[in-house]
C-alpha cells in the first residue's frame, strides 16, 4: 500500500498571500488554522487561489485545489507554477535594485 503525502501547506500558503496583500494594501483572506477536516483544508487552498487572483496572478497560472491537497507529483507542478507567477507579480509591486551587487563585486576579489 502506497503511503499518501499529507500536506500541511495550507496554513503557510494563506499566511504568505495575507502578508503580501497587507503590504500591497489589499484586503486579507480568512483561513482556518489547523484544518481538522479535508473540507476545511481545501477551503483554505481555495481562499489562497482567490487571494492570489486578487493580488494579480493570472487566472491561467492558478492551480486547482486537489493539485496541492493530494500532493501527487505531476499536478504539484501547477502549484509551483502559481508560486512562480506570484513571485513575478511581487517583483512588479516591489522592484528590487541589484546595482549595488555589481558595484561591490570587485571589493571581495
Amino acid at each position: 500500500m502506497k503511503a499518501r503525502l499529507k500536506f500541511d501547506a495550507t496554513d503557510s500558503t494563506v499566511r504568505l498571500i495575507n502578508k503580501l496583500s497587507q503590504a500591497a494594501g489589499l484586503p486579507t483572506t480568512t483561513f482556518n488554522a489547523k484544518a481538522s477536516s479535508s473540507f476545511v483544508a481545501m477551503s483554505n487552498i481555495e481562499n489562497f487561489n482567490n487571494a492570489a487572483k486578487a493580488y494579480g496572478v493570472p487566472t491561467t497560472a492558478l492551480f486547482q485545489t486537489p493539485d496541492l491537497y493530494e500532493g501527487r507529483k505531476g499536478p504539484l507542478l501547477n502549484v509551483i507554477n502559481c508560486l512562480n507567477q506570484l513571485g513575478f507579480v511581487v517583483c512588479i509591486f516591489y522592484p528590487y535594485d541589484f546595482s549595488f551587487l555589481r558595484l561591490n563585486a570587485g571589493v571581495t576579489v
